[in-house]
């Protein structure tokens, strides 16, 4: 197990047994889930050595056991032949637990692609059991096939299938479930067809631990080759029914293809995605997340984004969708040697678009106020800048007021981090000269309002030097509100004439753009990376001044 990983989840599997198949949507739902964070082994069980033994054994006979399979697969509604091992004839299992042993020599990763591809060829296509169809299948995947037959019959990959047999006797484990080991040793044993109790199981292992919700069927597909609707709709949390309409039209504009096998519908992906993703399948590709029932819309969205933002205050070093922190920094263009010149804590969490300074627009004795400051990075930049004026960095993240607030002891009451909302800050009207934002209006619903408060803040004449995402098509029309896509960044993205426009009427005046950047192309998501270039997301720098003479509104 890798040691970055908190979680070891052991699946004792085999490649013929129908469980193992009934299994894969929660499997598939942890990996999507948790990432890096669960290292997933296979142990290979060995259903039977002998079929007609182990139906001797297990006092059944073709007619029963077929169907019990057949019981299995309408529980899990995974498709599969009932009768597949009798057509396949599959006399033992043991040859393809040795084949999966001898693949994980090779390579792991894809090993596990080698164990996926045998469930489908045995219980869906129905392909003949041989030696010659597990090196074929082999091959598929990328594995070298010659060396799989040599090494299925090497004494290690037998002493290791003998071993995964022993563990499983040992641990009294089932097909039917899976065993959870916390990197301290502690195991717990889970079973079932449903992922909510695996989930849970993980979330008391390691309290906290960060989970991402699965949104993109085309990235889903591209990485799992295959698809099944029952598969989707566990890893997506969507109707099965949704989850095939879904399919459908992702296969009516080529991206996948009916499976034309006889256990069940099944897709496969195709490898023919445009880019960009048409708006129409962009409503197909991505599965936006609800809104919690009973909460207020703009509670609902400030909740994700807190949640979020909290977490790359406290887990810096997370690999989250968007870009973060010093390298993510360095991309958009901010020097190096005046990065290294600010507290690790400032910058390990940064999370703007844009090198907000592209334009520079501050003199040394300017008032400043950084709204969304984040961990402090622009704000402690501004003071250098502004060496003999007054800062101030709000935020409406307790974690990342604490941090900024840490990094910025250092220069006493110059600098003052506040907590708070950008559509109302806490400072006096016509009481600072400067106004920097790096990426916060994105999150705000009301960006007019949010503007207006800047615009009420800074002196007639002030500066606002803005860094955000503007998109080019409709995100909300597209996806609808979803605090997940919104907490990263995409969903609240606004048209960027709109935007503009509201800048103007919110009291500026000559406004500049002095920098586009593709923000999201160093996105380590690829479903971020994807939507972004769906909606002509990039982040852009402009600067602008207050106009004379506007309205200061209610507050004083």
């Amino acid at each position: 197990m890798p040691p970055a990983a908190p979680i070891e989840v052991i699946r004792f599997a085999d490649p013929w047994c129908w469980w193992s198949w009934c299994m894969e949507p929660v499997v598939r739902r942890l990996e999507e889930v948790y990432g890096d964070d669960v290292a997933i082994t296979y142990r290979m069980g060995g259903l039977y050595e002998d079929l007609d033994a182990w139906m001797e054994a297990e006092q059944v006979d073709e007619k029963s056991a077929a169907e019990a399979i057949q019981a299995a697969a309408k529980s899990s509604g995974m498709p599969l032949r009932s009768d597949y091992l009798w057509r396949a004839e599959a006399k033992t299992t043991s040859l393809a637990c040795l084949a999966y042993k001898a693949a994980e020599m090779q390579n792991r990763g894809l090993a596990h692609r080698y164990f996926r591809r045998m469930l489908e060829a045995f219980m869906v296509e129905g392909v003949h059991t041989s030696h010659q169809a597990y090196l074929l299948l082999a091959a598929e995947v990328g594995l070298q096939a010659p060396r799989i037959r040599h090494d299925m019959s090497m004494p290690g990959v037998r002493r290791s299938f003998e071993l995964d047999r022993l563990a499983m006797r040992q641990m009294d484990a089932d097909y039917d479930g899976l065993v959870l080991r916390h990197h301290t040793g502690r195991i717990v044993a889970v079973t079932g067809l449903r992922a909510q109790p695996y989930e849970e199981a993980i979330d008391e292992l390691v309290p906290g631990l960060p989970k991402r919700r699965p949104m993109d069927i085309v990235g889903f597909a591209e990485r799992r080759g295959t698809l099944v609707p029952r598969e989707v709709a566990v890893v997506f949390r969507i109707p099965e029914d949704v989850a095939k309409e879904r399919l459908r039209a992702l296969a009516g504009a080529g991206l996948l293809e009916a499976a034309p096998w006889e256990g069940g519908p099944m897709w496969r992906w195709t490898g023919r995605e445009p880019d960009p993703l048409p708006i129409d399948l962009v409503r197909a590709a991505y599965v936006p997340e609800e809104l919690p029932s009973g909460a207020p819309q703009e509670v609902a969205l400030l909740n994700a984004v807190q949640a979020r933002y909290a977490n790359v205050a406290r887990i810096p070093r997370y690999p989250y969708r968007f870009p973060t922190g010093i390298v993510a920094a360095g991309e958009m263009g901010y020097p190096g040697e005046e990065l290294r010149r600010l507290p690790a804590d400032a910058v390990e969490s940064f999370s703007g678009v844009a090198y907000v300074f592209a334009g520079d627009g501050i003199e040394r004795k300017d008032t400043i106020l950084d709204v969304g400051c984040g961990s402090g990075t622009d704000a402690l930049l501004a003071a250098r800048r502004a060496d003999r004026g007054t800062v101030y960095g709000l935020d409406v993240t307790p974690p990342m007021v604490a941090k900024a607030r840490k990094s910025a002891a250092a220069e006493g009451k110059r600098v003052r981090i506040l907590e708070g909302n950008v559509v109302s800050i806490p400072l006096p009207k016509r009481s600072v000269d400067v106004v920097t934002g790096n990426g916060v209006l994105r999150f705000v619903q009301n960006k007019a309002a949010a503007l207006r408060e800047m615009a009420r803040v800074l002196r007639p004449g002030g500066r606002l030097l803005l860094a955000d995402v503007v998109s080019k098509r409709d995100v909300l029309a597209a996806i609808g509100i979803c605090p997940g896509m919104w907490a990263d960044g995409l969903a609240g993205a606004p048209l960027e004439m709109p935007f503009l426009r509201a800048i103007r009427e919110a009291g500026f005046e000559g406004i500049k753009i002095l920098k586009r950047h593709d923000y999201f192309g160093k996105a380590r998501s690829p479903a971020v990376r994807r939507f972004a270039r769906a909606v002509g997301a990039v982040s852009l720098v402009l600067k602008t001044t207050k106009r004379e003479g506007v309205p200061q509104g209610p507050r004083a």
